[in-house]
């Protein structure tokens, strides 16, 4: 993919989408021009994809590439092994472990899902577009579900389905302190960080960000910790993490977005137990097969770590 500009976003600078901002840099890049190129994973803002209504934000670094280039050319195939739940010709279901980067991006150029599977698709007879088929993402911290499409028809038919709520991604996560409601919907807005452009956070006065809704459900209750359910109405970046945490429960591991709770018995348990990522899992992931058009439900076990914490806590259960 070749390097068509690269733009420093400097003082002055208006709180504006991404595509009127580049729409009067680029005098040549009509609006739709610059849309059709986002959609595409054609414009990157600090590198990564982005959408169309996103904001600039002041030493943003907004890369714009030729988005005519030969599958895959910038992935390399890399012998990692892959818990494949499901594959035919037209979709591949992963379990993705926990610490496992989806996409190359500041700091991980390799060991990511999208050069493992660069490596698995190398004996199949049609190419595979890796980057077009990757509908939805994790963060490397979450383990999970994710399903990749292996031709055009299939990529079509499963954004659609995202985009129109039809395909269920069902989360457990392990919060601190205990939700005394058994069930409940966040329905927060979320967006980039008015402080700090690498963090998301919730709006709950609705002045900024994107609709984002989450429904939740309690499965199990701990003296210092609650199991939750979480099902995705919108999927935003980092939505559960942003939700749980405005509840005042955020996900036990989770650095980034961390909770004052400090409780020593858990605490004690998660340093034995060596948790480094966010106690988040893809668990149940449901959609219409893009071709067969038959109901796909499929289910991941909790990976070990997310697992054995739980067992720990089994003698602090209420």
């Amino acid at each position: 993919m070749q390097l068509l500009h690269t733009i420093l976003v400097t003082p002055p600078v208006k709180l504006q989408r991404v595509d009127v901002f580049l729409s009067t840099k680029l005098r040549k890049f009509s609006r739709n021009k610059i849309q059709n190129l986002i959609h595409k994973k054609a414009i990157l803002v600090n590198s990564k994809s982005i959408d169309a209504d996103y904001k600039v934000q002041f030493n943003d670094v907004i890369e714009v590439f030729s988005p005519y280039k030969e599958f895959n050319e910038n992935i390399t195939p890399e012998n990692i092994p892959l818990h494949i739940v499901f594959e035919d010709s037209d979709i591949i279901v992963v379990n993705k472990p926990q610490g496992m980067p989806v996409h190359k991006g500041l700091g991980n150029y390799k060991g990511t899902l999208l050069n493992a599977l660069a490596y698995h698709f190398l004996s199949e007879t049609n190419k595979v577009n890796i980057e077009a088929g990757s509908v939805h993402r994790l963060d490397s911290g979450t383990s999970g579900l994710l399903v990749f499409a292996k031709n055009k028809n299939a990529q079509n038919n499963l954004e659609h389905q995202l985009k129109c709520n039809k395909m269920n991604r069902t989360y457990e996560a392990l919060v601190w302190g205990i939700i005394n409601q058994e069930e409940g919907t966040v329905d927060v807005p979320v967006g980039r960080s008015k402080t700090n452009s690498m963090l998301i956070q919730a709006f709950p006065l609705r002045e900024e960000g994107k609709e984002a809704v989450t429904n939740y459900k309690v499965l199990q209750r701990f003296k210092f910790a609650t199991l939750v359910q979480c099902t995705l109405q919108t999927g935003r970046t980092h939505q559960i993490r942003i939700h749980m945490q405005h509840l005042g429960h955020a996900i036990i591991g989770d650095q980034r977005y961390s909770s004052n709770f400090t409780f020593r018995e858990v605490r004690e348990v998660l340093e034995t137990e060596r948790v480094a990522y966010q106690l988040l899992h893809a668990r149940y992931l449901e959609f219409e097969h893009p071709l067969t058009k038959m109901m796909c439900r499929f289910e991941a076990p909790r990976n070990d770590v997310f697992q054995g914490v739980l067992s720990r806590l089994a003698e602090f259960a209420l």
